[in-house]
C-alpha cells in the first residue's frame, strides 16, 4: 500500500512537472511572437526603425538566460528547502547511542528465552494504516520458527519488532517474562544475529565485512561458518582470499554471494537468537537445497525466527506461523497445517503450481 502511494505521489510529480515545462515553453513562444509582431507593426507605422527593431530582439535574447537561470535557482531552492527540512527532522531524532545503555543492568537476563508477544499492534505513523493487528504469539526457545504469508501481510515488519528496530505501537513483547523493553539494548543487540533482505556490506575486505569489529577473530568459528554459508571456496578463489576488498553494497559479488557472506556474518557471531528475512531469496536452487541443510545443523540450540517466501526451505520448522494482512491465521507445523487445508495450504498449492 505504501509503494503504491508513493508510485501515485512520483506519477503526480512527474505530471506537474512536464506541465511546468510546456507552460514555460509555451510562454517563451507566445512571448518571442508578441515581440515580432509589436516591433513589425512599430516599422511598418514608422515609429522605429528596423535595426532598432533587432536590437530590441537581441537584448530580449540575452535577457532569456540568465531569467531561465533565475528561475531554476528557484526551483533548485525550493527542493533544497524541502531536503533540509527532512535532514532536520532525522537529526532532530534522539541518537540511539544515548539510549542503548537504556534499560535493566546488561548482565541482567531472564533464564527463560522464550518471546512472548502479547495483542501487539503496530503502524508507522499515527496517521498510517495498521500493519500488525492482535497479534498474540509465543515463540518458544532453541526451536524454529517460521513466518510466512503474502506480500503485504507483515512479515518482515514483525520481525523487526523481534529485533527491536522498531518498537510496538500497543501491546507488549516480553522475554521469559520481563518485558524487552527492560532488557539492555546493547545487551540484546549482542544476542541476536539477523539477515535482513537489504542487509549491507562495506568497502572493506572480505574478513571484515563478516567479523566486523571483533578484535580477536577465531579463525575455526570463521571458517565453520563460511562452510555453512556455502562460501567458503568462493573466498578462496578470490585474488586475495580474505583479505580481498569488495565495494559497499556488495559491488564485486554476485546477489547470491552477497545473501551468503551476510549470513556468514550473522552465524559468526554465535548469536542465540537468529532472524533470516528471507535470507536465500537471492539463491539458485542447488545452493539453497545446500544452505538450507547446512543451517538445520547451525540452528541447533538457538532460537530462530525465519521470514520465509519460498515455502520449501522452512517444511522442517518446529512451529509455522500465517500471517494475512496483519492478522495472524494459522499456527502449526507444516503437516497439521496442509491437513487443515488453509491459508497455508493455499500458499503452499500456489508455490507449487507456479
Amino acid at each position: 500500500e505504501i509503494q503504491a502511494r508513493l508510485y501515485h505521489v512520483n506519477k503526480r510529480v512527474l505530471t506537474v512537472t512536464n506541465a511546468q515545462n510546456l507552460g514555460a515553453q509555451f510562454i517563451e513562444s507566445i512571448k518571442n511572437m508578441g515581440i515580432v509582431f509589436f516591433c513589425a507593426v512599430a516599422v511598418i507605422n514608422g515609429d522605429i526603425t528596423f535595426g532598432v527593431m533587432i536590437s530590441t530582439q537581441f537584448i530580449i535574447g540575452m535577457l532569456n538566460g540568465p531569467l531561465i537561470q533565475f528561475i531554476n535557482f528557484v526551483i533548485t531552492g525550493q527542493y533544497a528547502k524541502i531536503s533540509f527540512l527532512r535532514i532536520n527532522e532525522i537529526r532532530q531524532l534522539e541518537d540511539e547511542n544515548e539510549w542503548l545503555t537504556i534499560g535493566t543492568n546488561a548482565t541482567v537476563m531472564p533464564e527463560d528465552k522464550t518471546i512472548l508477544l502479547e495483542n501487539v499492534h503496530f503502524q508507522y505513523t499515527v496517521n498510517s494504516p495498521l500493519v500488525l493487528r492482535n497479534i498474540y504469539l509465543r515463540i518458544p526457545e532453541k526451536k524454529v520458527t517460521a513466518i510466512v504469508g503474502g506480500s503485504g501481510s507483515g512479515k518482515s515488519t514483525l520481525l523487526k519488532l523481534l529485533v527491536r528496530l522498531y518498537k510496538p505501537t500497543y501491546g507488549d513483547i516480553k522475554m521469559g517474562g520481563m518485558n524487552v523493553n527492560l532488557i539492555n539494548l546493547k545487551k540484546w543487540r549482542e544476542m541476536c544475529g539477523v539477515v535482513m533482505q537489504d542487509g549491507k556490506t562495506f568497502n572493506d575486505t572480505v574478513l571484515n565485512n563478516i567479523v566486523l569489529d571483533d578484535e580477536r577473530i577465531d579463525y575455526d568459528r570463521l571458517r565453520e561458518v563460511c562452510r555453512v554459508a556455502q562460501i567458503e571456496t568462493e573466498i578462496h578463489e578470490m585474488p586475495k582470499g580474505f583479505e580481498t576488498v569488495i565495494g559497499e553494497n556488495g559491488r564485486g559479488l554476485s546477489g547470491g554471494q552477497k545473501q551468503r557472506l551476510l549470513i556468514a556474518r550473522a552465524l559468526y557471531r554465535n548469536p542465540e537468537l537468529l532472524f533470516l528475512d528471507e535470507a536465500t531469496n537471492s539463491l539458485d536452487v542447488i545452493n539453497e537445497r545446500k544452505i538450507v541443510d547446512a543451517l538445520n545443523g547451525a540452528f541447533k540450540d538457538r532460537t530462530v525466527i525465519v521470514v520465509a517466501h519460498r515455502l520449501s526451505t522452512i517444511r522442517n520448522a518446529d512451529q509455522i506461523v500465517v500471517l494475512d494482512k496483519g492478522f495472524i491465521v494459522e499456527i502449526g507445523n507444516h503437516d497439521t497445517l496442509m491437513e487443515k487445508k488453509g491459508h497455508y495450504f493455499s500458499l503452499v498449492s500456489t508455490q507449487m503450481q507456479a
